[in-house]
């Protein structure tokens, strides 16, 4: 068995203790008591315990964070507990913490500028105008406008702190992982270190967005005062242009049983007045959609590899069927992305109380509804397809998270 990428030995974490000016004891808090644990090459661990019982104290240990009352931690057989500056600085470009809650990860007392800037600050070399540089780089990369870059961070949505906090994961170059695309491994840095080195955050640009958008039967539901469509129409505006803004080449093709409207992929910043033009006067139709035609359309016109984004809705695991026959077509030279928009009416329902028979029936139909999409939504993902469902009115942040995380990625 290989050596352990990260070890720690019976590691302690005392917080408090002691004795005041006059001898009493303190009260102290054994936030972590004994733990041992070691991380192979190419795993992942997880943690998991109630609250309070000590799993971000020992993450904070394992980052450099927190020193350990007692115990050891060693990264590469290194021992990492006490470092000089230098060998901190080290440390910290190769161990990072990713936070899962935007909100936490940043200083609401600092603006965006000095959050992006500091990492740069204390493990580069960079001087000011360079750090400044390069921080306008990043709001770039990860689809902020340049005017943000002096807000603080309760001024931007929980969307945007999350590009922000993307921003932060600072490090040029990271360990190649199972999944990650061989072409951008860093040889160089791979012989110095020894280990296989990917680069990241450095997303290609002029790549190719498709996004395809059903106007059939049904996208014509009513959902909070408008109809799904024109909900997947906000979405898909919002797409192209974080698209455009990134660079990339951006297509649109609106179809039911038929392309009804199909725009080739271009870049240029002035194509997304030519989308909104052409996309705007459009309205659904009831009929229904033919998903393998619109996907030979665009295997047709598309002869580069894209991503290809598919805003509809699934009803249930039959209805789905011809969807997941297209997006699988799709595989062996693009990238499917399935997106589909969902009635928040069905979810309130399906999570009432119900009072009587009558409620107790559409509660039931609600909960079939919900447990029959996600078995469609296990077979498009086990068919190597991408998946995001959430709320019709609430689609567009998640949706433009998911193309910038696919970015970053480098998943094209």
């Amino acid at each position: 068995m290989p050596e352990p990428i990260i070890e720690a030995r019976h590691l302690v974490r005392v917080f408090g203790g002691g004795r005041t000016w006059y001898g009493a004891g303190k009260p102290e808090l054994r936030a972590v008591d004994d733990v041992t644990l070691g991380v192979q090459p190419g795993t992942t661990l997880g943690i998991v315990g109630e609250s309070g019982c000590g799993k971000s104290t020992l993450a904070r240990m394992l980052t450099g964070l927190l020193v350990p009352t007692s115990g050891t931690i060693r990264l590469e057989g290194r021992p990492i507990t006490r470092l000089d500056r230098a060998a901190k600085r080290r440390f910290h470009q190769t161990v990072q913490l990713v936070f899962q809650d935007p909100i936490a990860s940043l200083n609401p007392r600092k603006t965006v500028r000095q959050i992006l800037e500091g990492p740069l600050e204390a493990l580069t070399d960079l001087d000011r105008s360079a750090r400044r540089a390069r921080v306008a780089a990043l709001m770039d990369e990860v689809g902020l406008r340049p005017e943000f870059i002096d807000r603080y961070p309760h001024e931007f949505s929980g969307g945007q702190r999350q590009r922000v906090g993307i921003g932060t994961e600072f490090a040029e170059l990271r360990e190649y992982a199972i999944g990650d695309d061989p072409r951008f491994i860093d040889w160089k840095a791979t012989a110095r270190r020894s280990a296989p080195l990917i680069r990241v955050l450095e997303p290609e640009r002029e790549q190719s967005l498709i996004v395809l958008l059903d106007r059939g039967r049904l996208m014509t539901a009513n959902v909070k005062g408008l109809s799904r469509f024109d909900w997947g129409l906000n979405a898909t505006l919002s797409l192209a242009l974080a698209g455009l803004h990134r660079g990339d080449r951006v297509g649109v093709g609106v179809f039911d049983r038929e392309m009804h409207t199909w725009i080739p992929a271009t870049g240029g910043r002035p194509h997304l007045q030519r989308l909104i033009e052409k996309l705007t006067p459009i309205q659904p139709a009831l009929l229904e959609s033919d998903y393998l035609g619109a996907v030979t359309q665009v295997a047709t016109q598309q002869h580069r590899r894209a991503l290809v984004v598919v805003i509809t809705d699934i009803v249930d695991q039959t209805a789905s069927a011809e969807l997941l026959t297209a997006l699988t077509r799709l595989k062996s030279r693009h990238l499917p992305f399935c997106v589909t928009l969902r009635d928040p009416q069905v979810d309130a329902q399906a999570h009432a109380f119900a009072d009587d028979v009558i409620d107790a029936y559409s509660r039931a139909v609600a909960l079939d509804l919900l447990d029959q999409r996600q078995v469609a939504f296990m077979q498009l993902k086990q068919a190597g397809v991408l998946v995001l469902d959430a709320p019709a009115d609430q689609i567009t942040d998640p949706l433009v998270e998911d193309y910038l995380r696919i970015k970053a990625r480098n998943r094209l």
